[in-house]
C-alpha cells in the first residue's frame, strides 16, 4: 500500500513537472507572438505614415499641375 502510494506520488510529481514544462513553453509562444505582433504593428505604422506622405505628394503634384495648367492658360490668353 505504502509502495503504491510512492508510486502514486511520483506519477503526481511527473505530472506537475510536465504541466509546468507545458506553461512554460506556453509563455515563450506568447511573448514571441506578441513580440512579431509588436514589429507588425510597427511596420503597418511606417507604412501608414509613407503612404500619407505619397498621398500629400500626389495632391501637392495634382495642385502644381492645375496651377502650370491655369498659368499656360493665362499665358495663352495675354
Amino acid at each position: 500500500m505504502l509502495e503504491r502510494l510512492r508510486l502514486k506520488e511520483h506519477e503526481i510529481a511527473q505530472i506537475i513537472s510536465l504541466h509546468f514544462k507545458i506553461v512554460s513553453e506556453s509563455i515563450s509562444i506568447n511573448e514571441d507572438y506578441m513580440a512579431k505582433n509588436i514589429l507588425i504593428t510597427e511596420n503597418l505604422k511606417k507604412l501608414t505614415k509613407k503612404t500619407r506622405t505619397l498621398s500629400a505628394s500626389e495632391e501637392d503634384s495634382i495642385v502644381i499641375n492645375a496651377a502650370e495648367k491655369s498659368i499656360q492658360e493665362n499665358t495663352q490668353e495675354d
